[in-house]
């Protein structure tokens, strides 16, 4: 049994079954006599440590299945083991896995301040006990869970094979390339009484994998590799089969898999049960495999975006629009009805994306189809042996987010959200985060478009996808009623002070607001680029590729093209002369297609994909699958970003137009008319275009290319 396997299996027990793992490490493992008190006169702990003779002993453990507030729970649960059992010593188990450096100042903190020998045990340490004390059979035993393990033997398709018998993966593998062509060979033995001859056992193992005849010497040599690790051994009929040890272990494996498989059927259940939908084991396994499916294949997408090769042939068609097939199910064998559909597909995802079961058949997944290597290995602008390496450009549509979050806290919608986070995530691995003069000002220009908005009469729930962050901001958080400025003219105020004082000389306005803007980013640790003065033949070959690729899209700026030119000049100079490594952050979708061409060596992504790619490398139970939440969520919210958009594009060219009755009457026939027309279609050019159709009837110059707006216009799905 290796330790991720038991550890991902420990940090999803109910408090029953995790008190008598607690029981089983303090008493066969430490040595200490526990007595289970239930919590019902210890002031507060769950057990209390008895001698033989039942006299309380000076040492106290307290267990706890919470996620939130782990510090001060351990804190104060401490402080009543003093008060009131007067002990001297004091065991926190969480189920949640706090870190080395975490565990170590939670003990610290208790023991300096309460004068209390503290200890704390993270999932991972119980698991290291158990298994180097063979104990994970008598666990099993003492919960229930040594007996059902079923076996099936007609699935020939991997990837179901790998979810419904529980993947062998382990980060502390050494060698996932060899592990995963390891553990598929012991699957195969672990589904035959009698064995299989050295030949078969390697044509069977490039079947499930896909492989090509070319590694069958090597899996020859995994053979060999095996036997003498003792995990399989020769049969007196000559085939291989699994050792002793090797057969209990994967059977305790299949014992937990049958428990995550339970769990994810119950979870199921009880959500469908609140739409009236009977569900059973099939439709979880079924659903299941959909759901792992449609992950992987964002995961899989992602990861070719930032360069990696996909070469195992298992991936090259990727069984996609598994999503579909899961929303057809539930409207046509479930009948589910239309109007709840999507709000029931989404927490499934939600539910699928953080699930033990899912998430790590993913990340097995993701290490087939890279052929074992890891995520950050194979990545062209992440081949680097640490993420303190990388440096990451801020691009607008991302830094503003994070400038907002500075000020004000609350969820905004996932797009949002997802930016502020995972500037966060950059900041905590490590890595460098710039941003150059011309993207500030665009922030700053943003902020100075959001005055236009200033005592308009709006819809919050709709205006809370506004294109710009700061208006998305300001109603996301009036709506949760969260403490703001008296108006939305002093709200704008508290990021630039500037903004209040009206300018004869616009210019002079946008640069005033600009350097508040670039004090408050550099305070937050993002840092200035300098980018150098370039020549126009110098970007003319960028600008001339990025033109003609984005000649279908007619509603970004040309100064806003420059600004992505100039960026996507100095990033890549910089990976070539210097062999630096560059990742550009961004929503804006037309600079993500970019990155598609030749010219370009920077990985330019979205948060979703950031996010999953630094999550494919963190502790499993941490990890939550970004992507497809988001996506689902673009398109269960995507009649409020149309409204919005309208909104955007108006107050952008004629924001003294929406005080009159009449223009704003139109306005909304025309919302209602393009959201009944175009709520299932991604495509806001459409939006755009009719929009301006209004505009231009009512007498209004559109022109998106007016510098002096100084505001960011483009295709983005902010």
């Amino acid at each position: 049994m290796d330790i991720e396997t038991f550890t991902n299996h420990i940090t999803n027990l109910g408090k029953q079954d995790f008190n008598i793992l607690c029981e089983l490490v303090l008493k066969d493992v430490l040595g200490l006599n526990a007595f289970n008190v239930d919590g019902k006169s210890d002031g507060g702990t769950d057990f209390m440590v008895l001698d033989e003779r039942g006299e309380r002993n000076s040492c106290a453990y307290q267990v706890t299945t919470q996620r939130t507030d782990i510090e001060k729970k351990a804190y104060g649960d401490a402080k009543k083991a003093i008060e009131k059992l007067g002990v001297n010593q004091f065991f926190f188990l969480p189920t949640y896995n706090l870190n080395e450096v975490e565990t170590r100042k939670l003990e610290r903190t208790i023991s300096d301040d309460l004068g209390l020998r503290a200890t704390v045990y993270s999932p991972k340490v119980m698991a290291e006990f158990v298994i180097e004390h063979k104990l994970v059979r008598t666990f099993l035993q003492l919960t229930g869970m040594e007996d059902g393990v079923k076996q099936s033997k007609d699935s020939i398709d991997y990837l179901e094979m790998a979810l419904h018998t529980y993947t062998f993966l382990s980060s502390d593998a050494r060698n996932l390339k060899s592990q995963i062509y390891d553990d598929t060979m012991l699957y195969i033995l672990s589904n035959t009484d009698f064995g299989k001859t050295r030949e078969d056992l390697i044509g069977e193992t490039k079947d499930l994998l896909k492989l090509s005849e070319t590694k069958a010497a090597l899996l020859n040599g995994r053979i060999d590799a095996l036997m003498q690790k003792g995990h399989i051994k020769k049969a007196d009929n000559g085939n291989m089969v699994l050792s002793s040890s090797m057969a209990e272990d994967i059977t305790l494996r299949k014992n937990l898999y049958n428990t995550e498989q339970s769990t994810f059927y119950s979870a199921q259940m009880d959500l469908l049960e609140d739409y009236g939908v009977r569900w059973d084991e099939n439709d979880s396994k079924q659903s299941s495999v959909w759901l792992a499916n449609a992950i992987i294949d964002q995961q899989i997408s992602g990861l070719a975006s930032a360069g990696a090769r996909i070469s195992n042939p298992l991936f090259k068609n990727t069984r996609k629009h598994g999503l579909d097939k899961l929303r057809t199910y539930l409207s046509t064998k479930k009948k589910v009805d239309t109007a709840t559909l999507e709000e029931v597909l989404k927490k499934m995802v939600a539910m699928a994306s953080r699930h033990p079961l899912v998430v790590k058949v993913v990340r097995a997944s993701v290490y087939i189809a890279l052929e074992g290597a890891k995520p950050l290995a194979a990545a062209k602008s992440l081949g680097v042996s640490s993420w303190e390496d990388v440096n990451m450009l801020i691009e607008p549509t991302v830094g503003i987010p994070h400038i907002c979050s500075l000020q004000y806290r609350g969820s905004v919608n996932p797009y949002f959200d997802s930016a502020i986070q995972a500037v966060k995530r950059a900041k905590e691995l490590g890595i460098t985060m710039l941003i150059p003069y011309n993207y500030i000002k665009e922030c700053a220009g943003h902020l100075l478009n959001a005055r236009k908005y200033d005592g308009l009469d709006l819809d919050q729930g709709e205006m809370q996808h506004s294109k710009n962050a700061f208006v998305a901001n300001y109603y996301a958080l009036m709506r949760q009623k969260v403490p703001m400025p008296s108006s939305f003219l002093d709200y704008l105020a508290t990021f630039s002070p500037a903004i209040k004082t009206e300018h004869s000389d616009f210019k002079e306005w946008v640069r005033d607001v600009t350097t508040d803007i670039q004090s408050i980013l550099i305070q937050s640790g993002i840092e200035y680029l300098e980018v150098p003065r370039y020549k126009d033949e110098e970007i003319d070959e960028i600008h001339r590729l990025y033109i003609e690729y984005l000649s279908d899209y007619h509603n970004k700026p040309h100064h806003l093209i420059v600004n992505d030119v100039l960026a996507l000049k100095c990033t890549n100079d910089r990976i070539i002369k210097n062999g630096e490594h560059w990742i550009l952050l961004t929503y804006d979708n037309s600079l993500i297609r970019v990155s598609a061409e030749s010219f370009n060596n920077v990985w330019i992504n979205n948060p979703y994909v950031f996010l999953d790619m630094t999550e494919l490398t963190s502790d499993l139970p941490e990890t939550q699958f970004c992507s497809l939440v988001h996506s689902l969520a673009q398109y269960s919210e995507h009649t409020l970003s149309i409204g919005a958009r309208i909104i955007d594009r108006i107050v952008y060219y004629a924001s003294e137009n929406m005080q009159e009755w009449q223009f704003k009457q139109e306005l909304n026939d025309l919302k209602k008319e393009l959201i009944k027309n175009s709520a299932n279609s991604k495509d806001m050019n459409y939006i755009d275009f009719k929009t301006d159709e209004f505009l231009k009837k009512h007498g209004i110059n559109v022109n998106d290319d007016d510098d002096s707006q100084a505001d960011i216009q483009n295709d983005s799905i902010l």
